[in-house]
């Protein structure tokens, strides 16, 4: 259980700092990445694409800063943060956000990005090794497989992505590889439940989440010199996304909540994947396909991401999404 506040006492500074902020801040990171690809080939000024970059980083540092610094008060806040779905969904998106920050900055400091690029897989590793401790110790109901489960075992798929620029081969296909078998197991896995089960409207937007795998699938692959792979899963996340889109009424019964910024990574990275596609000779209709998705991301994600950082800003966040405090 979480440590209450004693009555009529403050918070210590960014003592409650939520996990729930990280998919949002992940997601405003990776809509930056695939506006400088988009302006890379456009007449359009690349320095749009820095600024927006420059100005996320800062944001997701102030976050990242934030959540070391209640981690640092008290450490076991971390462990009580992973035991809530709000809270996996949480640090999956943090130790992503920092793979991240490694093509955000290895055009100005290579060797910067690099040193982002092993932390980010250490702390996707931490946070693996983590939540099998907390599966192993938790009650049956909550070692069912979740969506959410892809931010922890599929996520490294960024790493896969961020690895091929250094020309770390082995590495990127090492993490493709078994991070893709990790996003198809609990994709299978969910499936099976979704036909026997109901999932309760709160937790409807968490389904969105089945979208990332497959579309950072698509880059990785697109990157690794494996077309076919890529189409397939390329195709597999836009129809993904379409089913959600098709029932986008279903999925947000439940009217908006702090778990919504789970809606801000896979948007983005949906967009990135079909930039790929064209990238690997799909042609003008996944360039096509990728700059819609690119003009709906844009401002879902930047509008899901000031509603939560204000939810944020207000105290609110970390109660509704049963954050722990320091």
């Amino acid at each position: 259980m979480h440590r209450p506040m004693p009555p009529g006492k403050r918070p210590k500074l960014w003592a409650g700092t939520p996990p729930a902020i990280f998919p949002a801040l992940s997601g405003l990171l990776m809509l930056g990445l695939d506006l400088r690809q988009v302006l890379w080939n456009s007449v359009l000024p690349q320095g749009i694409a820095d600024l927006f970059l420059g100005a996320v980083t800062l944001l997701f540092l102030f976050g990242l800063c934030a959540y070391l610094v209640k981690a640092a008060r008290r450490p076991r806040a971390v462990v009580e943060d992973l035991r809530t779905l709000p809270g996996q969904v949480g640090l999956g998106a943090l130790a992503s956000g920092v793979v991240l920050l490694s093509p955000t900055l290895i055009a100005y400091d290579p060797a910067a990005a690099l040193v982002l690029l092993w932390v980010g897989l250490a702390a996707q590793g931490v946070l693996i090794l983590g939540f099998l401790w907390h599966l192993g110790r938790a009650p049956e109901p909550q070692r069912k497989v979740s969506p959410s489960w892809h931010l922890i075992f599929a996520a490294p798929l960024l790493g896969s992505i961020a690895a091929a620029p250094f020309g770390l081969l082995l590495l990127a296909k090492v993490l493709f590889g078994l991070s893709l078998a990790s996003a198809l197991a609990i994709l299978v896995d969910s499936a099976l439940q979704f036909a026997r089960d109901t999932v309760p409207p709160p937790l409807r937007p968490v389904l969105s989440l089945h979208i990332l795998p497959l579309a950072l699938a698509t880059v990785a692959a697109a990157e690794l010199g494996l077309p076919m792979v890529a189409t397939a899963c390329g195709v597999l996340a836009i129809g993904v996304a379409l089913v959600l889109l098709a029932e986008i009424y279903w999925v947000c019964a439940a009217g908006f909540t702090g778990l919504w910024g789970v809606f801000a990574l896979p948007i983005a990275s949906l967009s990135a994947a079909c930039l790929a596609l064209e990238g690997i000779g799909a042609g003008a209709v996944a360039l096509g396909l990728g700059l819609f998705v690119l003009g709906i991301a844009g401002p879902a994600v930047t509008v899901l991401s000031y509603r939560i950082l204000r939810l944020w800003a207000r105290g609110e966040l970390g109660p509704r999404t049963g954050a722990s405090v320091a």
